[in-house]
């Protein structure tokens, strides 16, 4: 019986998989800026691209489970339960992450409206 082996180099689905966890780096560095230059919008630029990430994350495991290409998720059942808790408490802390940033978000626009006077 032939193991299976996987070589992370040699299957463009990993990219593909990590273009989510790239996004968010973005996404994080771009609400680090944000907080640095006190310019509002940024924080928007966040909340939409952690909105991106957390519908691409959820789209990409239902789609490559669905279609038996998802490296993680095909390698065991034990696997398999990791990687759906896994995109369960991404989408979760990224929901959680986007509600404080459009929080902080409400909280500066009040403050600013409330010094122009």
């Amino acid at each position: 019986m032939r193991q299976l082996t996987y070589a992370f180099t040699d299957d463009p689905i990993a990219g593909l998989q990590l273009a989510a966890e790239f996004l968010m780096m973005l996404a994080s560095i771009i609400l680090l800026i944000s907080t640095f230059v006190k310019l509002s919008f940024l924080v928007i630029i966040y909340v939409v691209l952690a909105i991106v990430q957390a519908l691409y994350l959820l789209t990409f495991s239902i789609a490559t489970c669905v279609m038996k290409i998802n490296i993680i998720a095909n390698f065991s059942w034990s696997a398999c339960i990791a990687y759906w808790l896994w995109v369960a408490f991404s989408s979760g802390i990224s929901l959680y992450f986007i509600y404080i940033a459009i929080s902080y978000y409400k909280l500066k626009s009040t403050e600013d409206q409330l010094t122009d006077f």
